[in-house]
């Protein structure tokens, strides 16, 4: 099998604890302008964004929201998924919900 034209994406995964619970209604809103997919009750999968030219869409995302979009773009992820069992990164804020 020639896997030479195959793509692969990397995958940040951090806790759903960086992010409010406020985060996780947005998520699951039609509001939400991002690529999301539910895990169940166990978190999201969330495509990175990184258009800043679109002040619109930037502009209704929770700022916690924003710093781990930012954060997995500097780490050159295409995907963040949270999720409740993952572990919290230092770098990073985290909220008790």
């Amino acid at each position: 099998m020639d896997n030479s034209n195959l793509q692969i994406d990397k995958m940040l995964v951090l806790s759903t604890a960086h992010i409010m619970q406020e985060t996780c209604e947005f998520l699951e809103s039609r509001s939400c302008p991002l690529i999301v997919y539910p895990k169940h009750e166990y978190g999201y999968i969330i495509l990175v964004y990184t258009d800043t030219e679109d002040d619109d869409k930037c502009d209704v995302i929770p700022e916690c929201l924003k710093g781990l979009l930012e954060f997995a773009a500097r780490q050159d992820c295409e995907w963040i998924m949270l999720d409740r069992d993952a572990s919290i990164c230092a770098e990073l804020p985290s909220y008790e919900w």
